[in-house]
């Protein structure tokens, strides 16, 4: 499973590196094709319905597992704090949910509306409600937008499971034998959340993970190095590396709680890349790859300091 995750990571890597230089093209084909388009409005509705109904919410519900803190020493609420992974046993509720929403707004004036769309919806409700609870429990909705999707989706869900039930007007038993069939997945994410606490350290990890592993491709490429002392410790370090540590102060300094949050990611993705970089040829590319970021943050350096 570790493996299968580590590529995975390597895998998202790459593709958040490449980016910055595919976004333009993309996006100037994607302008291109609307200005061409004489139904722009009518056509992009529905597009637009299922970005931000299904597949914004569902990447976030993915992307959240990450957010488990990175040693026990930061879980405020024990293995709760470990319910961002946890809820992934979830995720086939939320698959119905997602079709549902898609079948509703695609079948709106079809009567009568069948009774797993509504059960869909309403399920939907409950997930995105009980993963708002918990976020605001864990973090008090400190952890930015991300925090914030489940409660937007719960109000939608709810708006349009109660619109589903006013013109259906399914039985309230099919919504409790809904709830009684969901039990073994809530009890499986409880028992992943405390098996994800228990496999956190007892200490709280540090290092820049895959900016060190570039470090160690061919030093005529991700040279030149020199020696510094880094909390108590002399360390080799290239440029590149000792750029994006600057960064990270300066961003801890003005902005710590987007920082934690970064990191509460970034300490559980780190390492899975981090090891997949097993020659120098690898984090040769891996250091080419990073190097539009290390010009922007050290551009952003240079101004924090003035």
């Amino acid at each position: 499973m570790d493996e299968i995750i580590g590529f995975c990571a390597m895998g998202a890597f790459l593709i958040i590196c490449a980016l910055p230089w595919v976004s333009m093209l993309l996006g100037a084909v994607w302008l291109l094709g609307a200005l061409q388009s004489k139904e722009a409005e009518r056509a992009f509705r529905p597009v637009i319905l299922c970005l931000a109904g299904v597949v914004f919410p569902f990447l976030v519900f993915i992307a959240s597992s990450l957010l488990v803190p990175e040693w026990k020493g930061a879980c405020r609420f024990g293995w709760l704090d470990c319910f961002h992974t946890g809820k992934l046993a979830l995720t086939p509720l939320v698959l119905w949910a997602c079709a549902a929403f898609v079948k509703y707004h695609k079948g709106k004036s079809e009567q009568p509306i069948p009774a797993w769309v509504v059960l869909g919806l309403f399920m939907g409700t409950v997930v995105s409600s009980v993963c708002t609870v918990v976020e605001f429990l864990v973090s008090g909705f400190r952890g930015g937008w991300m925090g914030g999707v489940p409660c937007y989706v719960s109000v939608w869900y709810a708006k349009l499971a109660l619109e589903a039930r006013w013109s259906t007007g399914l039985p309230l038993r099919y919504y409790l034998r809904a709830l009684l069939a969901s039990i073994p997945l809530w009890v499986w994410g409880i028992i992943w959340s405390k098996a994800t606490y228990q496999g956190l350290s007892n200490t709280a990890p540090e290092g820049c993970f895959i900016v060190t592993a570039a470090s160690r491709g061919h030093e005529s490429l991700v040279g030149p190095f020199s020696n510094i002392e880094r909390r108590g410790t002399m360390r080799v370090v290239n440029r590149q590396l000792l750029v994006f540590w600057q960064f990270e102060a300066l961003w801890q300094k003005q902005s710590p709680k987007t920082h934690q949050r970064f990191r509460r990611i970034y300490n559980r993705v780190g390492p899975l890349v981090a090891q997949r970089v097993r020659s120098k040829f690898v984090a040769d590319a891996v250091y080419l790859l990073l190097k539009p970021f290390e010009v922007i943050v050290a551009a952003m350096v240079v101004r924090g300091e003035k």
